[in-house]
């Protein structure tokens, strides 16, 4: 039987978890580079820039900014505060979360064509996503170690809450989506209903595949944290579970924005 907590099995565990950031690293570059020109035609002008898409870019960005940190608790050859790296790491890495759920919901507010309720509902269980990001970078505790580098520990709690919290605002948005295209009468004769028609395809296929990914990655999360096996273990899948997350979500605003389609309500949350 595996000892998860000796020294050997602890350096083992950090040095593959290191490799493993280094390949989730050049995953979330590889998914920035190849988007870039999305970015473009708004730094150009080709594309106008509405404030619904400071949420898409504070989730690409704060992910970078978190597997940046994740590296340098790895790799450097010389002792690390590792205190205000974790806190950190957590903060943009987690935040990546937070923002993915943000992505989803925004597009679930212009389907209810800017009901003040969803909106209100949606900003309300943001917040509280939000606090708890903040009160585990209060909880968390970094300590360095001369052969494995930087160690956490604390805001086991907070972190499970999360991700529960997580799974179920983003099974309420990914209900609140289905109730409204449930309403939608949609006439399949009419041009425009035609193009309405398949923009609910895609606001629904996308949210039903972000949900059941995010739920996924969530799940597994949950599990290895309550198991504690180790510190490596207990946090060596919640970061792909945010990369996932955050993957996910952006492609699913880019293809949002990408369909051509004039609905009032859409172009005015989304474009």
């Amino acid at each position: 039987m595996v000892d998860w907590k000796s020294s050997k099995e602890l350096t083992r565990d950090a040095q593959i978890f290191d490799k493993f950031l280094h390949i989730l690293f050049g995953l979330i570059v590889w998914e920035y580079l190849i988007s870039l020109d999305f970015e473009w035609e708004f730094i150009s002008g080709k594309r106008k820039f509405r404030w619904p898409m400071i949420f898409y870019f504070l989730g690409r960005y704060a992910q970078i900014l978190a597997m940046i940190g994740s590296a340098a608790s790895f790799d450097s050859p010389t002792e690390l505060q590792c205190q205000p790296l974790f806190r950190f790491v957590f903060f943009w890495g987690f935040g990546a979360i937070v923002f993915s759920s943000v992505n989803l919901a925004i597009r679930t507010i212009a389907l209810w064509e800017n009901n003040l309720y969803v909106i209100s509902a949606v900003a309300l269980a943001s917040s509280g996503q939000f606090a708890l990001v903040i009160l585990i970078v209060i909880a968390i505790r970094g300590t360095w170690n001369p052969t494995i580098g930087c160690m956490l520990s604390g805001g086991e709690s907070y972190t499970t809450a999360l991700f529960i919290y997580t799974m179920c605002f983003n099974g309420a948005v990914l209900v609140l989506t289905t109730v409204k295209l449930m309403k939608m009468n949609v006439n399949a004769h009419s041009n425009q209903m035609l193009g309405q028609s398949k923009l609910t395809h895609i606001i629904f296929a996308d949210g039903l595949i972000f949900f059941i990914i995010a739920l996924l990655a969530d799940v597994i999360v949950v599990v290895f944290i309550a198991l504690n096996l180790n510190p490596t273990m207990k946090i060596v899948f919640q970061v792909p579970s945010s990369i996932v997350s955050t993957i996910v979500a952006c492609r699913a605003v880019r293809r949002l924005m990408n369909f051509s389609y004039g609905a009032p309500a859409i172009t005015f949350v989304i474009a």
